[in-house]
């Protein structure tokens, strides 16, 4: 049976219809009739996609948490994903970043974009692009990055602080976060890193002890802890102004806050929503001098000034502390959550880490963050 290929044009789209017949009337064959409804399928879907319009895309941080600042003449790596309006990575996108920038007298020069002011890079395979970031020697500089998926409005942007932190904050964050989890999944482990860390003493020794003793009780295993945007976001506006201010506590000056208990609350529910049991750590260094997360998260579990060591409760789930007999707060919470924020202060030269941790916890959907 001959296949009889009529070609039309319609709505200035040239489409090939595939009409299948017999001239001599006789019924179409099955491979025929496979091929009429894959013109017919071609044809719908040319004109579907004509009458859907351009395609819409998204765009998000992947790795830029919710720290601003950079140091000064370090590089840092900022990657961006493209989606689509289902949340489906688009790979090979077409991005562009773009560094408007200004320092402190006004003049531009912040930092380049690997080695220039603006860089154009496809998206990989699971939509991700990236850029190094190297910012210049003024602390006090205000770097605006801007990433755009070119011919489209899908745009995001961020401006950096450029600071003489003597760390990342971020990678301090993140640091903190990687040696908790590993307090509460390996305590033995944490245990003896911490014995080499720092000089033995009788309260290394003593929370050594409680470290090991706590790995033992095999009827309750901890929670691998989850990053929450809304906790960073909790802790990252408290680091700042403790940082300014370490009087401040676990206090803060919201006019809307009375006690403690109020003072952590309206801070994390500005950010999402609480339910359940949760808690505040501050560590901070007034040295000026590069410290690292495991610094701050040994100092909490160590706690050596709180005779109940508060600090260190706060970080384990009540029922390993009530099975130790430890659990002088009386609560009952099993945490999944937590949040860290970080903030160097130039003036005061205070280096501030807070943590959040809640066992419920909700972010808002316009929260971001790592």
């Amino acid at each position: 049976m001959p296949i009889i290929r009529c070609s039309r044009c319609i709505s200035g789209l040239l489409l090939t219809v595939l009409l299948l017949t017999a001239l001599s009337g006789a019924p179409s064959t099955p491979a025929q009739m496979s091929l009429a409804l894959l013109g017919d399928f071609t044809l719908r879907t040319g004109l579907a996609q004509q009458q859907a319009g351009p395609r819409k895309y998204l765009i998000k941080p992947l790795n830029l948490g919710t720290n601003t600042e950079i140091r000064a003449r370090a590089t840092r790596n900022l990657q961006v994903r493209v989606t689509d309006e289902n949340d489906r990575p688009v790979p090979d996108a077409p991005v562009l970043f773009f560094l408007g920038s200004l320092i402190a007298n006004g003049t531009s020069g912040a930092g380049t974009l690997a080695g220039q002011t603006t860089f154009k890079v496809l998206t990989n395979s699971q939509g991700v692009a990236e850029v190094n970031f190297t910012a210049n020697n003024a602390a006090g500089s205000l770097a605006k990055i801007k990433a755009q998926v070119e011919g489209t409005d899908a745009i995001w942007e961020r401006a950096f602080n450029i600071t003489n932190s003597p760390v990342d904050l971020q990678e301090l964050s993140d640091e903190a976060f990687d040696a908790l989890n590993e307090a509460r999944q390996n305590p033995s482990a944490f245990a003896a890193k911490m014995e080499a860390a720092l000089k033995t003493d009788a309260a290394v020794e003593e929370t050594a002890r409680f470290l090991r003793n706590m790995a033992q009780q095999t009827n309750h295993k901890f929670a691998l802890l989850k990053r929450e945007v809304g906790l960073d976001q909790s802790a990252r506006e408290h680091a700042l102004e403790h940082a300014k201010n370490p009087s401040v506590s676990h206090r803060g000056s919201s006019a809307d806050c009375s006690s403690v208990k109020d003072w952590v609350r309206c801070r994390i529910e500005r950010y999402g929503t609480v339910d359940g049991y949760y808690g505040e750590n501050i560590w901070y260094w007034a040295d000026r001098k590069a410290h690292t997360g495991t610094d701050a998260v040994m100092g909490w579990v160590i706690d050596r000034d709180s005779a109940i060591r508060y600090h260190r409760k706060t970080l384990f789930d009540s029922a390993v502390l009530t099975a130790l007999k430890d659990n002088a707060t009386g609560f009952n919470a099993e945490y999944v959550k937590v949040g860290f924020g970080c903030a160097f202060d130039e003036t005061t030269g205070n280096l501030t880490i807070v943590l959040v941790i809640a066992d419920e916890y909700t972010s808002k959907p316009n929260a971001t963050g790592k």
